[in-house]
């Protein structure tokens, strides 16, 4: 074996362990892939369990609402037959007006939150309106400057222009000397000219700081409107409850008026009577014993 088969080899060797290396950082970088979206499918495979679950522990607080309902449903039947106590249903419906008038207060102390947190927004509005009429005054002025030189540079340049043309056109005939003038004349120009490019630049930078700071206060406006329908949201809540506050309240009252017979004014024994099944006066709403009415 000579000499340039050896070196082959060894470069062929060489090649060998290369490849190799790159196979196995590859190899790497693919268990470590693999890993990855196991770890992924673990975690997705977690999150659609307690979705399940979720979704299960709902479907049977449905069926157990649905089994209360029928319960009631049952009950409301029977307590046709056994009239509940007017001391009990009394307390119930105070036990009920006191939830309700916790729950006003504590939506009560909602709404200052939102408010608080409207008055933040406002605030943050008009900063972004400051921010904005200053940087426009900013950009103004900038503008303003920047025309005034624009057009200073436009017209010296024109008229180096038209110096150089008339130059061009009386010394046709000139000397070298003459033509290297005319050559710095062209080299002022075309550096005029850069600068007025870079006042350009300049001017494009300021437009995009001006549509930054629009898109940042219609940002602040559109959570300031989602803020404003949350706290509608609240308002509306608030007015129901007091609603069903008062119908209970009502309701409570013609309770405790409607304890006595409209004739014997004797106190009614619901435990003794189907109380429902009484007649009562359409007026006052008040109910009487059958047997007074007979009398």
């Amino acid at each position: 074996m000579d000499r340039f088969q050896i070196e082959r080899m060894i470069s062929e060797l060489s090649t060998l362990q290369s490849n190799f290396h790159l196979l196995k950082t590859q190899n790497e970088y693919l268990e470590n892939l693999n890993e990855a979206n196991q770890t992924k499918i673990k975690n997705q495979s977690k999150n659609l369990a307690e979705a399940q679950n979720s979704l299960r522990i709902k479907n049977e607080l449905i069926k157990e609402i649905t089994e209360k309902m029928i319960i009631l449903k049952v009950n409301a039947e029977k307590q046709r037959e056994n009239q509940m106590t007017q001391n009990a249903v009394t307390a119930n419906l105070r036990k009920r007006i006191g939830d309700l008038e916790t729950k006003i207060t504590n939506d009560d102390v909602n709404r200052y939150a939102f408010l608080g947190k409207i008055r933040r927004l406002e605030d943050a509005v008009s900063a972004c309106k400051i921010e904005n009429a200053n940087m426009r005054k900013i950009f103004e002025m900038e503008q303003t400057r920047t025309n005034e030189e624009y057009g200073n540079k436009i017209n010296e340049l024109n008229d180096e222009i038209r110096e150089l043309n008339d130059r061009f056109k009386k010394n046709i005939d000139a000397d070298r000397s003459s033509k290297q003038i005319d050559e710095d004349l062209w080299r002022t120009c075309s550096e005029q000219l850069k600068y007025i490019e870079s006042l350009k630049t300049k001017n494009e930078e300021n437009l995009m700081k001006m549509r930054e700071v629009s898109l940042k206060q219609n940002e602040t406006m559109k959570e300031w409107s989602k803020t404003k329908e949350q706290l509608k949201q609240i308002e509306a809540e608030k007015n129901s409850l007091i609603e069903q506050l008062n119908i209970l309240k009502t309701r409570n009252r013609n309770d405790l008026e409607d304890t006595t017979c409209l004739i014997c004014t004797t106190e009614m024994k619901t435990e003794e009577h189907d109380y429902d099944s009484l007649p009562k006066c359409n007026k006052c709403k008040r109910r009487y014993h059958i047997d007074c009415i007979s009398q």
